[in-house]
């Protein structure tokens, strides 16, 4: 019961979220998982993807083939739709990512009690620190950054699990093979999710295992052991070290990101969880931030004070990988800082790696803050009653600005969309389209600049239709895309999405108010034909025999009045035929005599003056039917072949035209 209330509290500034606004944040790293997701219900990842500029979504998928990106985290969110017959990744999302969550707070939940045998709620309320408070651990989550959430829950694990080893060596069973697996899986599971972080943590395992150096006998079982978890770690990666060792120079070398113009103050607040993170609204854990600073500053005095009193010798020693983890952060902070250049005008050195570096620190920092209140509680009853009152501020107070910050974070979606659900937004939006065939080609249009991320969504959710658009404004998709198919012209596509403000004129009625679907200038549909006998059709294309009258009806979406011509094939039956076309429903109605010579011909009109949504072509003859052979016992006049209504682009019609001219046989 314990632990389920636990997962609640850690759970809860996501499930606040969805209850409050049927939603969350996609606009963001978010798109990249849910889009690898969603193309692994039915490829395998070893079949190749072959983006352009007419299926974008693909750009997701080759970007982490190319460069060998950990898949494990969308691997995951992969299975669990599929597992649970999701339509939609994006419906899995919350859950999957709310996993981390509870691992990495149960991680030091756990670590805590080791360290302090404190009472499991103080413990556990220390734990939930990590999950709900303003530090990274919640900043990644909450901005899609799910590769990194489960890393920031497995390193934590993984160091903690080496510094129990460290404090216990004799009862680690370190000849056993039984006893590495542990670290193995979790160590294998970090790779198979986020490279980026490997190099600090080897770093901070090589210098906490420094303390050891004047214990050689003791050294030597730690490193026996160590050894056997190299070995089983390396057998569960198997080929995923190929993916490793080409992806973690790319790395190490890109540049990403925004620039955070930080004191270092201020990365301390955000990784311990006093401050809100770098798209966020600025706020800290109280509110004021002298206030919120003076706390840290009290809880960091407790927290000194409790660590001191910790026993010296071997339970001291599992916190050894976490400190270390927390003494290479802080070099590559300063390295960062004061070495690297600013790609930016803004802000001190490569600012956004300093974010990420601080990041990655919380759940180590929150670890040593909360296990040394832990230890701090046990002085007097006071103490005890301070540090719950402490622990518990620090919590709620992250909890209830966590679900504070939700309207804003899910602010974006919410305008975009204008929808109180903006899942059932972009659902709605694909069954309208069922009437537009998937390779018809659908020009995405005005949403650059401020709806580009909009954009994303609707490639998301419509990745298996032909898109078109100019994509040179999507730092996602361009990179990722041929040269010559980043900006596609409108003439590719039948069909345009575009937005228009809520209440705007809409030619599919039937679309959400504030998105509109429009012919790619104007087309001519088919809706039904009266007359004649059966279609027939070959390679060739279809016909339609008739004794003596067709009719084909027409609808025209799109500009009015528009400018048209007639083009079909024809065969009279036998003999010569006199055949009347007349445009019915037109304004006025037009009739074109032609003469159908034995054989077959074909007929082009000369432009046709449309001023109406619907208009009928009928094709008459009053001679009468004759059979054409034996075998088939109807009677034929003529029969029309492949008839095709062409739109005449601006300037080649006219005036002189409004009366149609007879047409020529060709």
């Amino acid at each position: 019961m314990l632990l389920l209330l636990f997962s609640l509290i850690c759970s809860f500034p996501w499930l606040y979220t969805l209850a409050r606004y049927d939603a969350f944040n996609p606009y963001n790293d978010a798109f990249i998982y849910l889009t690898q997701a969603q193309w692994s219900q039915n490829h395998s990842f070893r079949e190749e993807a072959h983006p352009s500029g007419y299926y974008p979504a693909l750009t997701q998928i080759k970007v982490a083939q190319a460069n060998r990106w950990p898949m494990g985290a969308s691997f995951l969110l992969a299975w669990v739709q599929a597992s649970f017959g999701a339509q939609w990744s994006y419906l899995v999302f919350p859950a999957v990512i709310c996993v981390p969550l509870v691992c990495c707070g149960l991680a030091v939940a756990g670590m805590i009690r080791f360290l302090t045998r404190g009472s499991w709620s103080l413990c556990l309320l220390g734990g939930a620190a990590v999950a709900t408070g303003l530090n990274g651990v919640s900043f990644g989550s909450t901005h899609g950054f799910l590769p990194q959430t489960f890393a920031l829950a497995l390193a934590p694990a993984s160091l903690g699990l080496i510094g129990l080893h460290l404090a216990r060596p004799g009862g680690a069973a370190p000849g056993k093979w039984s006893s590495a697996l542990p670290l193995a899986v979790l160590l294998a599971a970090l790779a198979l999710s986020y490279h980026a972080i490997l190099p600090f943590a080897a770093g901070a395992v090589v210098l906490a295992y420094a303390v050891l150096l004047f214990r050689r006998h003791e050294l030597r079982l730690q490193l026996s052991w160590l050894s056997k978890v190299g070995a089983l770690t390396l057998v569960l990666l198997n080929f995923e070290l190929v993916r490793l060792f080409h992806s973690l120079p790319t790395w190490a070398k890109v540049v990403v990101g925004t620039p955070v113009p930080w004191s270092p103050a201020r990365f301390l607040a955000h990784a311990a969880g006093f401050a809100s993170g770098a798209w966020d609204p600025p706020v800290t854990l109280l509110g004021i931030t002298l206030l919120s600073y003076a706390f840290l500053l009290l809880m960091l005095a407790a927290s000194i004070a409790g660590l001191l009193s910790l026993p010296k010798k071997m339970p001291l020693r599992a916190l050894a990988p976490s400190v270390s983890f927390l003494l290479v952060a802080v070099a590559g902070f300063l390295y960062f800082r004061y070495v690297t250049p600013s790609p930016w005008q803004q802000g001190v050195g490569q600012s956004w790696s300093q974010f990420k570096l601080s990041n990655w620190a919380s759940p180590f920092l929150v670890l040593l803050v909360a296990a040394g209140c832990v230890s701090f509680a046990r002085f007097h009853r006071w103490s005890r009653r301070l540090v719950t009152a402490l622990l518990g501020a620090w919590m709620g107070a992250g909890l209830c600005w966590n679900c504070a910050l939700a309207g804003s974070r899910t602010a974006p979606i919410r305008q975009q969309t204008q929808s109180p659900s903006p899942f059932r937004y972009y659902q709605y939006v694909r069954d309208s389209l069922l009437q537009v065939r998937k390779d018809d080609g659908i020009y995405l249009a005005g949403f650059g600049g401020a709806h580009h991320k909009h954009r994303q969504m609707l490639v998301y959710f419509l990745m298996d239709y032909k898109l078109l658009s100019d994509w040179s404004d999507d730092g996602y998709l361009v990179g990722h895309l041929p040269v010559e198919q980043r900006v596609l012209p409108l003439s590719e596509a039948l069909w345009v999405l575009r937005p228009v403000p809520a209440g705007g004129a809409c030619e599919v009625e039937c679309l959400p108010p504030n998105l509109q679907l429009s012919p790619a200038g104007t087309q001519v549909t088919l809706v039904g034909v009266a007359g004649g006998y059966a279609q027939e059709s070959d390679r060739s294309g279809w016909w339609r025999w008739t004794a003596d009258t067709l009719a084909f009806h027409y609808r025209v979406r799109g500009e009015l009045p528009t400018w048209v011509r007639l083009r079909f094939t024809y065969l009279p039956a036998v003999k010569r035929r006199r055949v009347q076309i007349t445009l019915e429903d037109t304004n006025p109605p037009l009739s074109i005599p032609i003469i159908m010579e034995p054989g077959w011909g074909t007929f082009v009109s000369q432009p046709i003056f449309l001023n109406q949504r619907e208009f009928r072509v009928r094709f008459s003859c009053d001679q009468a039917p004759e059979r054409i052979s034996s075998q088939d016992p109807r009677l034929l006049a003529f029969l029309i072949k492949n008839l095709v209504i062409e739109t005449i682009p601006p300037g080649q019609g006219g005036p002189r035209d409004r009366a149609g001219y007879p047409g020529k046989n060709e």
